[in-house]
């Protein structure tokens, strides 16, 4: 009779729960054995595979802008309206769906980070860090524009171009105040709120014939960016495969057991290794 009532009474339910190779969870017992070697697993060819590299923030510290300005520079170089921008993860909305992610919905509501947009870590629970800006920008008079870019080190510079599109030749002059050399960040996983102001001038002289008078256009902005840097948890199969929102902090020692990010040493640290995203294929 147990059978059929088991049957009748109680209620299965199939739940995948992540082992310990997939997790990459390692501890070192007495005598130095290890339970769980899940770096042999890996080298083996576990049941995942790495989305991306997250850097930690005091890794993130420590680049230096020389290597990361020139990369920068030239893919927006290459960006055009229609260019997808992969890392660019937006909301989606009930009436017309999630916009197509490029340049010319960067107006919309969403955030950056360094695996593509959606990604998912299947049965691990974990964190990846997020970024996103919104700027606004207001006209000045030309006088208002700064004579001296303040700042231990402000990032200025001025530059001639033209406009093939309307004959126009021009001068852009751009003034960023602070210091390009320091960090704006702190260590801390926890959010965290930067602002920035940039200025731009420009001046723009057309002319029309032998016949007419030159054009000349002057205007100047100021652009006020508000950014924001935090974590939120990835989608995986325990929250429905949709990303979570921005954590305002990071989660604490007690709950860390829920989730399955990677890392050996102190918070903080500069020498925290760099933790890996894995998607488990179970």
């Amino acid at each position: 009779m147990q059978y059929p009532l088991i049957q009748i009474f109680v209620s299965w339910k199939e739940i995948n729960i992540p082992n310990c190779s997939s997790t990459g969870y390692i501890q070192e017992l007495e005598y130095g054995n290890f339970r769980c070697d899940a770096r042999t697993e890996m080298l083996r060819g576990g049941n995942y595979h790495q989305l991306g590299i997250d850097l930690e923030p005091a890794q993130l510290a420590i680049v230096p802008a020389s290597s990361i300005m020139p990369r920068i520079k030239t893919e927006l170089s290459q960006y055009r309206s229609q260019t997808t921008l992969e890392h660019l993860w937006q909301e989606r909305s009930e009436s017309r769906g999630r916009p197509a992610a490029n340049m010319q919905n960067l107006a919309e509501a969403g955030f950056v980070t360094v695996l593509p947009a959606d990604s998912t870590t299947g049965i691990l629970r974990q964190h990846l860090m997020r970024m996103n800006s919104n700027v606004t920008c207001t006209n000045l008079t030309l006088s208002e524009f700064p004579s001296t870019c303040t700042g231990t080190k402000p990032f200025q510079g001025s530059w001639d171009y033209v406009n093939y599109y309307t004959s126009y030749n021009g001068t852009l002059d751009i003034c960023a105040p602070g210091d390009t050399a320091k960090h704006p960040w702190t260590l801390s996983r926890n959010r965290q709120d930067i602002t920035e102001d940039l200025f731009f001038k420009y001046r723009e002289e057309y002319y029309p014939g032998r016949f007419g008078d030159t054009m000349i256009k002057e205007e100047v902005f100021h652009c006020k960016a508000e950014t924001t840097r935090g974590y939120f948890e990835l989608g995986n199969v325990y929250n429905g495969e949709q990303y979570g929102p921005l954590l305002d902090k990071w989660p604490s020692n007690g709950s860390t057991s829920q989730y399955h990010d990677y890392f050996t040493g102190e918070w903080g640290s500069a020498v925290t290794p760099t933790r890996g995203y894995f998607l488990s294929e179970e």
